[in-house]
């Protein structure tokens, strides 16, 4: 994958995981050079890793083609973790809505069945605002409790747009 971006002259930034030579050999901020292969008619290329120290005492290798100096560990810390909620809603997406299984057998009932799943998606994220909202309000300091949306079954998603659906779903949603 990082060949393909540096390929497409992409920036990219990601993780290796630890068992990777690369990451096992790097000290601090390190270029290697990942060897092509004459057979697939690949070049070599070099990549930048970076070790990164987390909060928690445990090191992360980050692999990037962008070689400037100026951009430091720390930089790149925050830069891969902005990636996190991007991973949140795709993982929502694979896992919770079934996102890589799709029922139809024509290119437009996936695409239908594709972008059903993002309305459903987007109309549970307005539900849990809604819900945060509601609790933040009403919650005393001592009380935290905040709903996690995975909780919920998507049938109950479902019956809450059934529920509201004498009037108009999303008035109803940013009304609240």
């Amino acid at each position: 994958m990082f060949r393909y971006f540096v390929d497409k002259n992409h920036l990219c930034v990601m993780r290796l995981r630890k068992g990777f030579n690369i990451a096992k050999n790097c000290t601090g901020d390190s270029i290697f050079t990942l060897p092509g292969r004459p057979v697939d008619g690949t070049g070599d290329i070099e990549v930048r890793v970076i070790s990164v120290p987390l909060d928690g005492g445990e090191t992360e290798y980050l692999a990037t083609n962008i070689f400037d100096e100026s951009l430091t560990a720390s930089d790149f810390k925050e830069l891969y973790f902005l990636r996190w909620p991007i991973e949140l809603k795709y993982g929502e997406l694979k896992n919770q809505f079934l996102m890589e299984e799709f029922s139809g057998a024509t290119s437009i009932s996936i695409e239908q069945e594709f972008f059903l799943n993002l309305l459903l998606s987007n109309i549970a994220a307005l539900l849990k605002k809604s819900a945060d909202d509601e609790i933040q309000k009403k919650a005393n300091r001592s009380n935290k409790y905040r709903p996690h949306w995975c909780q919920a079954p998507l049938t109950l998603l479902t019956h809450r747009c059934v529920t509201v659906s004498g009037t108009n779903v999303i008035n109803h949603i940013t009304s609240h």
